[in-house]
């Protein structure tokens, strides 16, 4: 009996038991002249600083190079190997509108040197040489790797035409998006090594007698430049489409934590009034870090021993309820210098268990609590028991009867029961050919006693 109800209760405890996950966001409202922002930590609680319609398609211009260039860093095995930029590679970029660095057709360059080349300067001719090699002397080859290459990251928006993203109307991502994208490829050590550099000193090539120069485009990272410059960005890509729209992508660390924002939708204007017009992509780019850094701090906002609600607890002698505290202590941005009040936690409903049975051990995950923040979810963690509970046997048999008898199935098979007991009893009593059966059974009854008589007394005489 014991073995038995071991084995059911093993079974009811991994049927009801479930495994919740931790979740952080938090959202400040700040005016961007950029239509699309996405800024958030890439830290582990990856919590979402600024969201503005991060979901909605854009055009991605030149940071489809960013996918170039990962897809050339992830097939080439020797960055030192010489390629020949051919025919069929610079000739399509004739009267077209695009940066280059003027790359001549027999022209010998390292890999590494066109990446340069495309990353720091932004030179279209440096990407169709790359495209034009790595695609099997095909660039459109070449562009259905890089759309391979977003899909198997699980981006369904994003689609590209061309590996320089000069293809206007053709292409899009959203700043989500490219945020999976950037983030992915920033797991390539080397691809991290190129997006740093803000120049690089290009020697003479067998076509090209004298030293090329390659300025950073980013200039977030120019001090040169006050209105874009961000002294916490370490990396990024920036780009301008045949709109004079602006987009970029970056990184910036400050305080050991390290954060990715996407702008996109950033018209040129002159946002200070200083007679220039100014790319804002880079300007809301530089200005949201500043913010950040300025504003919002990690601090902790649920600690471990903050009861947060009870379960009831079924099957227990001793406990009625179970009580609930937070897995771990939680720590989020918030705003530095905020009310302790301010910042609450409360269990969500819909995932967090009502009742429990026993036994339940310390630490056992029994639901989900957010973290807010001026009525915003800024964080969630798993909520756990904070104290074990014995299992009563003779709780347990109880309940399980009671359980047993009060469950709908086990009502209606009682009555259906009942309903053809009556049924039967009233066929049985009642209905001519109830009598009949009646009758012809008394008289085999009657029968067979006469019978049995009979085979007893003749067992008599022997």
């Amino acid at each position: 009996m014991k073995k038995l109800f071991v084995f059911l209760l093993t079974i009811c405890i991994f049927l009801t038991n479930g495994l919740l996950f931790c979740e952080a966001a938090f959202t400040k409202a700040k005016d961007t002249h950029s239509e699309i922002v996405y800024m958030y930590s890439l830290d582990a609680e990856r919590t979402v600083i600024y969201d503005k319609n991060s979901d909605v398609l854009a055009n991605c211009a030149s940071l489809a190079k960013i996918v170039t260039a990962r897809i050339v860093i992830d097939e080439c095995e020797d960055y030192t190997m010489p390629i020949t930029a051919a025919s069929d590679a610079i000739r399509p970029l004739d009267n077209v509108s695009c940066t280059r660095v003027g790359i001549l057709v027999g022209e010998v360059i390292s890999v590494q040197e066109l990446l340069y080349c495309l990353m720091i300067a932004n030179a279209a001719d440096a990407g169709n040489v790359l495209a034009y090699h790595f695609g099997g002397e095909s660039i459109s080859a070449f562009v259905d790797k890089m759309n391979d290459y977003v899909k198997s990251l699980g981006c369904e928006n994003t689609v590209f035409a061309d590996p320089n993203g000069l293809k206007d109307g053709q292409q899009f991502t959203t700043a989500k998006e490219m945020a999976m994208i950037y983030e992915d490829c920033l797991n390539n050590d080397y691809f991290v090594q190129i997006a740093s550099m803000d120049y690089y000193k290009m020697p003479a090539t067998n076509k090209y007698y004298e030293t090329r120069y390659l300025h950073t485009t980013n200039l977030c990272m120019d001090p040169n430049y006050s209105d874009y410059y961000c002294s916490e960005v370490i990396n990024g890509k920036v780009a301008t489409d045949s709109n004079d729209v602006g987009y970029a992508v970056s990184t910036a660390t400050n305080d050991g934590y390290s954060y990715l924002c996407v702008v996109l939708n950033g018209p040129q204007k002159d946002y200070d009034e200083d007679g220039k017009t100014e790319n804002t992509a880079m300007v809301d780019t530089a200005k949201l870090y500043d913010w950040l850094f300025d504003t919002v701090k990690l601090r902790v906002v649920a600690k471990n021993s903050t009861v947060v609600g009870e379960v009831k607890v079924n099957h227990s002698a001793d406990f009625d309820y179970v009580s609930l505290v937070p897995m771990m202590d939680v720590s989020a941005l918030v705003p530095e210098g905020i009310d302790t009040e301010s910042v609450y936690i409360k269990a969500i409903p819909e995932l967090t268990k009502t009742e429990v049975d026993a036994p339940i051990h310390k630490g056992d995950v029994l639901g989900t609590a957010a973290i807010l923040y001026a009525d915003e979810e800024i964080a969630r963690v798993d909520l756990v028991a904070s104290f074990d509970v014995e299992v009563s046997y003779s709780q347990f048999l109880i309940q399980s009867v009671r359980d047993i008898i009060t469950h709908p199935v086990f009502i209606i098979i009682v009555i259906v029961f009942l309903v053809a007991l009556a049924v039967f009893g009233c066929y049985f009593f009642f209905v001519p050919g109830g009598k009949k059966f009646r009758k012809n059974n008394v008289r085999i009854i009657k029968g067979y006693e006469v019978m049995n008589k009979k085979s007893k007394s003749k067992r008599g005489d022997k």
